[in-house]
């Protein structure tokens, strides 16, 4: 297992393949594992490394609160630790609020963006959603029950008819190795509640794909475009839920490529 010493922060990463830089940030309650199905597809051109926020997984901290832009700080701490130099970056929902902090306050960072199924801002509706959410994992609800609402309130009608999706993903859930713990789970989420990049005016040096879904609840196809018409980037619009790196990570692996190869 590979360690990065940050400051008091111990942060788990991991890299293959060869190339330019990629760099791979996932959302609430992800670790590294989200991009398994895509990774080794990117991992083909590109020397890809994922890792584990603050929070989750096998990255340690000292437990105490933080906020989007103690994550970003920690990403751009990791991408200097491994001297990358503008590395392209991918950020899934409150990995894509990661990107945005980054292009906005540490731009030197950063090259290329993909920023998918995120937003300049969580409605209160959204946020509610998630604490909700929160609460059946704090009032101890059956597994499968939790994870059954969950995914029928994110997740794109398409993957959601098909049986063995939910089996795996179940099945991945309780083989993770480092499950994140209540106490976390509401540190990310009390992270996420803090950010708002309607008052940023990030001019971003490099192009900026982002790819909204029109099944998303969560975030969605009007956040997307707003978030492309603020960063002037370009639009592409998928047929997935929230989680379309687990549903289409084909297809968005096919954007992506194509993206940075323009």
């Amino acid at each position: 297992m590979t360690v990065a010493q940050l400051g008091e922060l111990e942060m788990f990463y991991e890299s293959q393949g060869e190339g330019q830089p990629l760099v791979l940030i996932q959302g609430y309650t992800c670790s590294h594992r989200f991009w398994d199905q895509m990774a080794p597809d990117l991992a083909k051109r590109f020397r890809v490394i994922r890792f584990d926020n603050r929070g989750i997984g096998f990255t340690r901290d000292d437990g105490r609160s933080f906020s989007l832009d103690t994550m970003a700080a920690d990403t751009a701490a990791l991408i200097e630790h491994l001297r990358l130099v503008e590395p392209i970056l991918v950020g899934h929902s409150m990995g894509g609020m990661i990107v945005q902090t980054l292009l906005e306050q540490r731009p030197h960072v950063c090259g290329k963006c993909v920023i998918l199924n995120s937003t300049r801002s969580f409605s209160r509706q959204a946020t509610m959603l998630l604490e909700s959410l929160l609460a059946l994992r704090q009032a101890d609800v059956d597994f499968d029950f939790l994870v059954d609402a969950t995914l029928r309130l994110l997740s794109g009608l398409s993957w959601l008819t098909v049986p063995s999706n939910i089996d795996s993903f179940k099945t991945a859930l309780k083989c993770d190795p480092a499950a994140q713990s209540l106490a976390d789970q509401a540190r990310q989420l009390q992270a996420l509640k803090t950010f708002d990049a309607t008052s940023y005016d990030t001019q971003p040096r490099h192009p900026v794909l982002v790819v909204s879904s029109t099944e998303d609840l969560l975030t969605p196809v009007a956040d997307g475009r707003q978030l492309a018409q603020a960063l002037n980037a370009h639009l592409e619009e998928i047929r997935t839920g929230h989680p379309s790196v687990l549903e289409a990570h084909e297809t968005l692996a096919r954007l992506i490529v194509n993206f940075l190869a323009a």
